[in-house]
């Protein structure tokens, strides 16, 4: 039988229509991830059709990765992110390095505190439920009893006496001690974001009127802040004693914040990736004082310590009442305050939404500022001075 071109081409050429059809109906039955990525649907179409196709991303979406209950999952993503955010600031050649300013390198020394019986270590930020998590790891290294962190208030001077033997800092370390406890134990720390945080530092170390002529902080912070915006005042509160209160409301702070240089800040408004050094310390798993009671759960699990050793104080009550109150401070802000508070801690934000996806847009709600995120930290990183 003879069999015409036309023919040939009409069995040879319906099915691969038909199969391309059908390819083609599951890439557009595919669902894209808000950062783009391809999700189970599409991938399984292709295996039915016999076709092998390398999906470049994780399955899940970012947003669903980040809220992972397991330590390990999400681990490992925020890993890669925070690599990638070293590498699109040039910091990616400093992992396992030490900050070669001497005052820098002693706080990061000063805020990592290490176990090492669990092999862990733990770098605390101010104003990020460090207290608690403190506790647990002077504890867990032996260097406080378990009914003192148990108490409600702990003095101030067994946490200072926990941190000149539990931190790094500990002179009887030596440089190469330091270093293998970077490298080799399982490190860890407990993030916020910034706009909370910053708040929360506010009304707990800022917002209480200043009184008195101590010095110590967060007085002598109160202090700057009056002698450089309200410089009269400051003179005449400071001629009369300061026998009276005197307060500095939030634009003021907000203000100070702006124009202070960030290595200058204490520590409690000092930005997250300058107190803990992340391209530096490649941390295990990131916390977030959002959810840090279940994290902070995951913790004790991951270090196999005993729960009769967590304080068990949830900070939820406390964190809770100062998200609520997010709009009621940034309100008093003005449009330029807003602009320049927000290019003032855009790499700040990039580095805790690169970790938790799902509040990128916080900086637009509470600051009404719409700049690209990546653009402002162009723009900032390239400026001179």
């Amino acid at each position: 039988m003879r069999v015409t071109l036309t023919t040939l081409c009409l069995l040879v050429g319906l099915p691969c229509l038909l199969l391309c059809t059908v390819a083609v109906f599951l890439l557009s039955s595919e669902t894209t991830g808000g950062d783009g990525r391809l999700v189970l649907e599409g991938r399984e179409g292709y295996q039915q059709l016999g076709v092998s196709v390398a999906v470049p991303h994780p399955v899940s979406s970012s947003v669903e990765i980040s809220q992972s209950p397991s330590i390990e999952t999400r681990g490992k993503f925020q890993q890669n992110q925070v690599e990638e955010y070293c590498k699109r600031h040039g910091l990616h050649h400093s992992l396992f390095t030490l900050p070669d300013n001497a005052t820098q390198r002693d706080l990061l020394f000063r805020h990592l505190i290490f176990d090492d019986k669990r092999r862990s270590l733990f770098c605390f930020v101010e104003k990020v439920g460090c207290t608690d998590m403190k506790r647990l790891m002077f504890v867990t290294a032996g260097v406080l009893p378990v009914e003192t962190a148990n108490q409600e208030w702990v003095d101030l001077k067994y946490l200072e006496k926990g941190l000149r033997k539990a931190s790094l800092l500990n002179k009887t370390l030596t440089p190469d001690g330091r270093m293998e406890r970077i490298r080799d134990y399982f490190k860890f720390m407990i993030v916020r974001n910034p706009l909370e945080r910053l708040v929360s530092g506010y009304r707990n170390k800022i917002e209480s009127p200043l009184i008195g002529t101590s010095t110590k902080f967060p007085n002598y912070v109160k202090r700057e802040i009056l002698q450089k915006y309200r410089p009269l005042d400051f003179m005449q509160w400071l001629n009369k004693g300061g026998s009276y209160n005197i307060s500095i409301s939030f634009p003021e702070f907000v203000q100070y914040i702006i124009d202070t240089k960030k290595e200058l800040l204490n520590p409690h408004f000092k930005p997250m990736v300058d107190t803990c050094h992340p391209c530096r310390v490649k941390y295990h798993f990131y916390g977030n004082f959002k959810t840090y009671s279940r994290d902070a759960r995951l913790i004790i699990d991951k270090l196999k310590t005993k729960p009769e050793y967590y304080p068990n104080r949830s900070l939820h009550r406390s964190g809770q009442e100062t998200h609520s109150l997010l709009p009621q401070y940034y309100d008093q802000l003005t449009r330029g305050q807003r602009t320049a508070l927000f290019r003032s801690i855009a790499e700040e934000l990039e580095f805790y939404y690169s970790l938790y996806p799902a509040e990128k847009n916080s900086h637009v709600e509470l600051l009404g500022v719409r700049e690209p995120l990546s653009e402002t930290v162009l723009v900032k990183s390239t400026t001179p001075g």
